[in-house]
């Protein structure tokens, strides 16, 4: 014959047969399975929103993971922009589509990920993504019904709708950090004062390792009666 290691070159193409065979290759929804038993310990929002992903992206390229090349990563991208998604979304959609090949591909199941490295182009003026609070923004939040008559609606978390955007305001931390503090994690030494622990204990998590720190509490806030809420729920059991 004029080839005889066609049979030889042809496996380089397809994924091994026994990680097709149990299946992580599959399908994008397999890749994902396969991802999850790996990262057991991630938020659930987190492992939502893999799978909300994977899902898509099996419904647009419609390939599975084994068969895909660079144009196809390059064709969803194109596809969410296209569709109107934010360019930061894109990056994010992107790198958990490389997370899940890559998994796949350090096992071994997968000859490459065709996802790394795949980049969004900037835009020619970068957009404004964030906007600070006026004054006149800020007068109407802490001058609501919240703060003047003590409305505390259940659907806002009762008392949270107070203490949390005056929070926010003073100490900067990120909404799911101060929502997920402890009476434990408000504390107090003679040095520094009252201060707030931000970290990952019992149902609590941080994005980074350096979103563990020490946040002192500005004094307008205890001057507002935070310590003294604080104090009430300690004293309440």
């Amino acid at each position: 014959t004029l080839f005889p290691y066609t049979t030889l070159f042809r496996s380089v193409e397809q994924p091994r047969e026994g990680a097709h065979a149990a299946g992580h290759c599959a399908d994008m929804l397999s890749l994902f399975r396969y991802w999850r038993s790996l990262n057991a310990d991630r938020a659930p929002s987190t492992v939502k929103e893999f799978e909300s992903l994977a899902r898509k992206f099996k419904a647009i390229v419609g390939k599975a993971p084994w068969q895909l090349v660079r144009t196809d990563i390059a064709g969803f991208r194109d596809h969410l922009l296209q569709a109107g998604d934010a360019r930061a979304t894109v990056t994010k959609k992107l790198s958990f589509v490389n997370a899940m090949l890559q998994s796949a591909f350090d096992a071994g199941y997968l000859p490459s990920n065709v996802a790394r490295g795949m980049k969004v182009p900037r835009p020619k003026v970068e957009p404004i993504t964030r906007r600070g609070f006026e004054k006149p923004d800020l007068e109407r939040i802490f001058g609501s019904r919240i703060y003047t008559d003590g409305f505390r609606p259940k659907g806002g978390g009762e008392d949270a709708f107070a203490w949390v955007p005056m929070l926010g305001h003073v100490a900067g931390g990120r909404l799911e950090e101060l929502c997920q503090l402890r009476l434990s994690d408000v504390l107090h030494d003679s040095e520094h004062g009252w201060y707030l622990r931000i970290g990952d204990g019992v149902e609590q998590r941080v994005k980074t390792v350096s979103s563990r720190r020490l946040v002192p509490l500005h004094p307008a806030i205890v001057e507002a009666g935070f310590i003294r809420y604080v104090q009430s729920l300690r004293a309440s059991g």
